[in-house]
């Protein structure tokens, strides 16, 4: 138990790094692709049913 909380602290420590600032362009770019993913998601979903969203899942 005590070797988890370790490993637990651990990574949260990790995790915990400097965060990635994003600019302008790279908030615009992320935001249209997600937009663009949705979009092709949903037509998928409407074309395929819910078959597609395997295609989604990797």
């Amino acid at each position: 138990m005590k070797l988890l909380s370790y490993i637990s602290i651990l990574f949260m420590l990790i995790s915990c790094g400097k965060p990635n600032k994003f600019n302008g362009l790279d908030k615009e770019r992320t935001a249209k692709e997600v937009y663009l993913m949705l979009q092709e998601y949903h037509r998928d979903i409407g074309k395929e049913g819910l078959i597609a969203e395997f295609k989604y899942f990797g």
